[in-house]
């Protein structure tokens, strides 16, 4: 009986473990902050935060991006929770989110694709361009936003 107890104890606090560790990542506060802004589950926060820096991504020059990246961390991981594209290309970040359109009007297809309504892209977008300006600075903030208008 004491066994069994101590080894549902142990079970409780490991997946106690691995929950923390996963709602505390390097960008925590942005997921959480889009999580509750758009109503949504932390997963498709992450999604849609891949998919904003995705879209900025394809519209930055390689120096200007670096300089997001440095400056936060989990970046790329966060493009990989994009599901592929219907036509099977790479997430998102490898070609511009949808073609033929740039910046916020981009994401609105990733949006409905992640189950999210495209009406939220502004405010998605706003929020991760907020974090940028805070976490990478005015002038990478600056450069970050007009990548994705």
């Amino acid at each position: 009986m004491n066994t069994r107890i101590a080894v549902s104890f142990l079970a409780l606090t490991l997946a106690g473990s691995a929950l923390q560790a996963q709602a505390g990542g390097p960008n925590a506060s942005l997921i959480g902050e889009l999580s509750s802004a758009l109503n949504v589950p932390h997963e498709q926060a992450e999604a849609a935060a891949g998919a904003i820096f995705a879209a900025a991504k394809s519209n930055m020059s390689q120096k200007d991006w670096s300089l997001v990246t440095d400056a936060i961390h989990g970046v790329p991981e966060l493009i990989n929770t994009v599901p592929h594209r219907p036509d099977s290309l790479p997430p998102m970040a490898a070609a511009p989110v949808d073609s033929g359109s740039r910046g916020v009007s981009s994401m609105t297809g990733a949006f409905t694709r992640l189950g999210l309504d495209p009406s939220q892209v502004p405010t998605a977008a706003k929020i991760v361009s907020d974090y940028v300006n805070r976490n990478a600075g005015p002038d990478t903030g600056k450069k970050f936003a007009d990548a994705l208008h």
